[in-house]
């Protein structure tokens, strides 16, 4: 039975008549992907989160500007982020207090009184179709590795 040459850059890992040359290459361009992945997909998280934070601001109600100055991204681990309404943290322009009651839900969701006013899950929406984007374009660059 003839056997290939391998030259001493390329380590063969097998036996039984199987053969896997270019390991080394194949493990480093695999690490060269993690790298970037991680990177780019930490980086994509926190553009998701500013772009989700600015369109749930345009999308809430303005009657005193609390809600809108409350919605804020917070980073709660590498790759996640959460986007939060605390309007007990809000401030209305112009006045000192802040408002001690929270009511971003009820905005949200609406009351028995009051229609809903959504304004975080549109924003949600749109962020989606941002990452669903992104991370098609990322696949696509690391696929040409």
């Amino acid at each position: 039975m003839a056997r290939a040459k391998i030259s001493s850059s390329q380590k063969v890992i097998g036996g039984g008549g199987v053969q896997v040359v270019g390991v080394p290459e194949l493990i480093a361009k695999l690490n060269a992907m993690n790298t970037i992945a991680r990177v780019e997909v930490g980086y994509m998280m926190s553009q998701a989160a500013a772009f989700i934070t600015m369109a749930a601001i345009d999308f809430a109600p303005e009657r005193t500007g609390n809600l809108k100055t409350s919605i804020q991204p917070a980073k709660i681990g590498p790759y996640t982020w959460v986007i939060v309404a605390d309007t007990t943290t809000g401030s209305d322009p112009g006045q000192e207090s802040k408002n001690s009651y929270e009511y971003a839900g009820y905005v949200e969701y609406g009351t028995s009184r009051t229609p809903a006013q959504p304004f975080m899950a549109p924003a949600v929406q749109l962020g989606n179709a941002e990452v669903a984007a992104s991370l098609a374009a990322l696949a696509s660059r690391l696929n040409r590795l």
